[in-house]
């Protein structure tokens, strides 16, 4: 599924790559979040008698927010995606307590392994490149429809 580099696979430090991947999985997120579409339609006129602003490039601002982006990217859900692409089997790490890998911290640790993926890409091959992988890879299994 995602094949690793050698430029950087040895001796990196998983958080030098999983900040820019970070980035551009958040980025992807807000634009899928301002492009899907909307439960509520702003009201057409408010108790005062005045009409909003309405513009068609403003529609999926209201799904914008904090809380829709915190639920998309939740570790949890992340997690579950990377333990999907058999991550929780080849990712090493210390767990502090052994016997309970959640307690751990694993949800964490996935989640993170998953955006230094992403920002190896990046490296690699080029937002372009890790815009796409971010779409396909990460947030179609969540349920964001993209274009091609």
């Amino acid at each position: 599924m995602f094949a690793i580099y050698p430029a950087w696979a040895n001796g990196c430090n998983t958080d030098e790559r999983a900040y820019p991947g970070r980035r551009i999985v958040s980025l992807q997120t807000s634009l899928a979040l301002i492009n899907s579409p909307q439960a509520l339609a702003p009201p057409d006129v408010d108790n005062w008698g005045r009409q909003p602003f309405n513009h068609p490039a403003l529609r999926g601002l209201p799904g914008l927010t904090h809380a829709a982006k915190d639920s998309v990217l939740n570790k949890g859900r992340l997690s579950d995606i990377a333990q999907r692409y058999g991550l929780d089997k080849v990712t090493r790490w210390k767990p502090r307590q052994t016997g309970d890998l959640q307690k751990s911290g694993m949800d964490a640790v996935l989640s993170t392994s998953l955006y230094a993926i992403i920002g190896a890409v990046a490296l690699e091959r080029g937002g372009e490149s890790a815009n796409k992988v971010a779409q396909d890879k990460i947030l179609s299994p969540l349920g964001f429809v993209f274009e091609s």
